[in-house]
């Protein structure tokens, strides 16, 4: 998931930072809550910072009496927590309700991810309802990118610049935007599947009159830059197939 933070670097301290700023994550903890929870929270709070650290994430437990807790957690000045007591009962994926825009505890609000659990409460196939938790899954790991780069079309290369928006799907990422061609300007559609750790299958749409599909390759020279190459088929019998290689810098950004 990091690898999306474009604009994010990592120091010799092992943390990300982006412009001298460190990525801090707050989790809040209460272990007087109770004593079989509270032990078993602090346990969780080590394993969560332990692991998050691996990463670059600098996680800074926070323990608090139960008043400044429920204020901290009011106010939503925390990242992570952990606390019991939201009563959620039914089955275990029912606890995305408490993400819910009306819950006055969710912190978030987003009209596709209230549509997807009043979806997947009134499915009752066990696999429809177990794709459309996945989904809701995927809508709170959502992180957007603009992609711009140059593209160039067989042996004659010309500089056409795009500019998409792109977002990750599990191992596929969806491409939508605009490239200049020659004399005007024209939609493009893309999707990638992962190959593997910096390699993808990729295929993109062109539309117009003379729309055009290709089917390559692309590969991540860094969190930023990628680079692609592709076979173009060309819709218009009078037009022949050809090659188009291109070079991408992503920007992404978090909800």
């Amino acid at each position: 998931m990091l690898r999306r933070f474009r604009s994010w670097s990592r120091d010799d301290d092992g943390v990300v930072d982006k412009g001298g700023k460190p990525l801090i994550a707050r989790l809040l903890l209460n272990p007087r809550s109770n004593v079989a929870s509270g032990s078993r929270f602090a346990l969780m709070a080590e394993a969560i910072q332990s692991q998050l650290t691996q990463v670059g994430i600098d996680v800074a437990i926070k323990v608090l009496e139960r008043g400044a807790f429920l204020d901290a957690e009011a106010q939503g000045e925390f990242e992570m927590l952990l606390r019991t007591g939201y009563y959620v009962w039914g089955d275990y994926p029912r606890h995305f309700f408490i993400h819910f825009s009306s819950n006055e505890y969710s912190h978030y609000s987003d009209a596709g991810y209230d549509r997807l659990i009043r979806q997947a409460d009134a499915t009752v196939a066990p696999e429809a309802q177990r794709e459309l938790y996945w989904r809701l899954q995927e809508e709170t790991l959502w992180f957007p990118a603009v992609a711009v780069g140059l593209q160039g079309v067989g042996k004659d290369t010309t500089a056409e610049p795009y500019l998409a928006l792109s977002r990750d799907a599990g191992s596929v990422r969806l491409h939508t935007g605009a490239i200049h061609l020659e004399h005007h300007t024209s939609w493009i559609f893309g999707v990638e599947s992962s190959l593997g750790p910096g390699l993808a299958v990729c295929g993109d749409y062109v539309s117009g009159d003379a729309g055009t599909a290709s089917v390559g390759l692309s590969w991540e020279i860094s969190d930023a830059v990628s680079v692609a190459a592709a076979r173009i088929f060309a819709n218009d019998s009078e037009e022949e197939d050809n090659w188009y290689f291109n070079i991408g810098y992503a920007i992404a950004w978090s909800q």
